[in-house]
């Protein structure tokens, strides 16, 4: 074997000053000291002899340079990460929303419109305190709660509806977030069913919905539940759901795969007391939403995506909230429950961001299937909220020029929309 081919530790040769092989570590290789002449080292321009025990001295006028760099680095990147990011929380699932506003409504006191399963308690206390002939179950996303370039006093279509179905009677519990898809409807409902007991489901069809899936984490606990668990167990689509829930709680995030160890335990105890005393580490989550969403706007700049840009339906996502769908109504008459199915709102003054094939074809399915269903009342109101009335979102792109907004309205769509749904009730009763 010639010296170029002998085995290296690190930069230098490993050799060992016994005769015996396998000192320097597995296949070393370590002939006899005297039969081996001194290697010649570039780097120091002088033949030498390395010992594979102990490390030249000269390496240390290496290592520690290095070291302070690093340490110098992490702290300043630590002072710009707090700086930056400390102090801020950003809801990054309603971002987009720009001008809206966020509104749950509270009638005397009392919650009527919640977000998930971690405040529903207090939907459904105001539920059950309160005697009513019909109860109403409003299902959605941010239509429902977000009021574009909200004025003191305006109300959300769910408060108006509530009000005016309080009056005569009815009491109508709403529950949205952003956009939510059927599957999270889904389950949200399985949920509901036992504890809340509605009469009548309003549940909203908003075409670029169908292109999510999965179930966020404020709607997970649902599915620790027995009876969401058993009213899901009779569906495939709710099935999947379930393995897929149980099989998220086994991944822990930061402590996947190390789960009931000593390891798992430290950390746990080292992240707690870092989250309490350290600014920057508590400021991670921030971050890393920052990250995502400077991403996200980048990409869509890079790329040319703007609100009017055509979004294909995702097909196999579509088939999952399809099947979603039809499980809701399907526990939704096993319990004699009304239906009023509707296609939202949207304005028109300037090209929607579908396929218009693929949405045309989308709506009259809707109809199709289920407009002659029985417990089921089908309604199109694209069209119920004035063009005039929509407002504009944050730009989803990098710069600040606010961009047209397909799914918040103004308070004035929310009382046409109240209006349109109070007309429904009204006017047409689920069949059963």
């Amino acid at each position: 074997m010639t010296t170029s081919q002998r085995p290296f530790r690190g930069d230098f040769p490993c050799r060992s000053e016994s005769s015996t092989p396998g000192e320097c570590g597995h296949n070393a290789y370590a002939p006899p000291v005297n039969r081996q002449p001194p290697l010649y080292h570039a780097r120091l321009g002088k033949h030498i002899k390395y010992n594979c025990r102990s490390m030249p001295s000269h390496t240390l006028t290496f290592t520690l340079p290095k070291a302070l760099g690093v340490a110098s680095g992490l702290g300043l990147s630590l002072i710009l990460f707090s700086v930056l990011f400390s102090g801020k929380t950003t809801r990054f699932d309603e971002a987009a929303l720009g001008d809206s506003e966020s509104v749950y409504a509270v009638v005397d006191g009392v919650s009527v419109h919640c977000k998930n399963v971690l405040d529903a308690d207090r939907c459904i206390a105001g539920a059950a305190g309160h005697a009513s002939n019909k109860r109403f179950l409003w299902l959605g996303n941010s239509q429902l709660h977000a009021i574009n370039q909200r004025k003191a006093g305006d109300r959300s279509a769910p408060e108006i509806l509530h009000r005016r179905l309080r009056s005569s009677g009815g009491y109508l519990v709403t529950f949205s977030e952003p956009n939510a898809s059927l599957q999270e409807h889904l389950v949200l409902f399985a949920g509901l069913l036992s504890r809340l007991r509605p009469d009548v489901l309003v549940l909203p069809l908003v075409f670029d919905d169908f292109r999510e899936t999965g179930i966020r984490a404020e709607i997970l606990p649902a599915l620790r539940e027995k009876p969401t668990r058993d009213a899901l167990g009779a569906f495939e689509v709710g099935k999947a759901l379930v393995a897929e829930a149980d099989q998220s709680t086994e991944d822990k995030g930061d402590f996947a795969g190390i789960a009931a160890t000593v390891q798992e335990r430290s950390e746990r105890i080292l992240t707690q007391w870092l989250s309490e005393h350290s600014t920057a580490w508590a400021a991670r989550p921030e971050a890393r939403g920052q990250t995502f969403l400077w991403l996200y706007q980048l990409r869509n700049a890079a790329l040319g995506i703007k609100p009017t840009t055509s979004r294909k339906m995702i097909p196999g996502r579509f088939a999952k909230n399809w099947a979603a769908l039809e499980a809701i109504l399907a526990l939704a008459r096993q319990s004699g429950m009304g239906v009023y199915l509707y296609i939202v709102p949207i304005r028109n003054d300037v090209k929607i961001p579908y396929v218009e094939t693929e949405y045309a074809v989308f709506k009259q399915r809707v109809l199709q299937e289920f407009g002659s269903r029985q417990g089921i009342v089908v309604l199109n109101l694209e069209r119920v909220v004035a063009n005039s009335v929509w407002g504009t979102k944050a730009s989803t792109s990098l710069g600040d020029e606010p961009e047209y907004d397909f799914m918040h309205f103004q308070a004035k769509g929310h009382q046409a929309l109240a209006d349109a749904l109070l007309e429904a009730i009204v006017s047409a009763t689920p069949t059963r």
